[in-house]
């Protein structure tokens, strides 16, 4: 994924995008990169309003309200369950991967609406 994702010259992925039906994200900002395994986003906060392209919707930006600081509990590639705070960018690329588990697009409204 990683590989593909860099191909694409995104800088996050999610399995489903790529015809995977699992929880699976990726993502390298430069500063910073993870896989992350069946993530739950558990807290949020601040906000954060920033224009969002996808690797789904090839040329197309729209601007996004996201969250500036979110905490995960995902599972490591070695199945270690950690707990993590994401920041700035690195947390909306997580929300904005996370939210294709749940068939959300940055077309949608409110694509931190996760339920």
């Amino acid at each position: 994924m990683m590989e593909t994702m860099k191909l694409s010259n995104g800088i996050g992925l999610s399995a489903v995008q790529v015809g995977k039906p699992i929880c699976v994200l990726v993502f390298d900002t430069g500063q910073e990169f993870g896989i992350l395994i069946n993530p739950v986003i558990i807290a949020v906060g601040g906000e954060a309003k920033i224009k969002e392209g996808c690797l789904s919707l090839p040329g197309k930006q729209i601007e996004v309200d996201r969250y500036s600081e979110i905490k995960v509990r995902y599972h490591r590639l070695d199945g270690k369950l950690i707990e993590r705070e994401f920041y700035d960018l690195s947390a909306i690329v997580v929300q904005h991967e996370y939210s294709h588990f749940f068939g959300k697009l940055i077309t949608d409204k409110e694509p931190n609406q996760w339920d």
